[in-house]
């Protein structure tokens, strides 16, 4: 899953402190557990090379 800033502070005063962790972790459920069973869906390693050549890149490197 990709993983974004945190922009939530950890602490707000109220409930249990976490919130942005606990978002984050339900978004990671979903994405690996639900998103799995809708249809077309295919279980599929990200390959940075062959994404940015599949956007045009030509020259790659590190």
């Amino acid at each position: 899953m990709l993983h974004y800033q945190q922009v939530l502070p950890r602490d707000i005063g109220i409930g249990r402190p976490g919130l942005q962790a606990r978002l984050d972790a339900a978004g990671e459920d979903w994405y690996h557990g639900d998103a799995a069973g809708l249809p077309g869906a295919t279980e599929r390693v990200e390959s940075w090379p062959d994404m940015l050549s599949a956007a045009g890149l030509t020259s790659m490197g590190s």
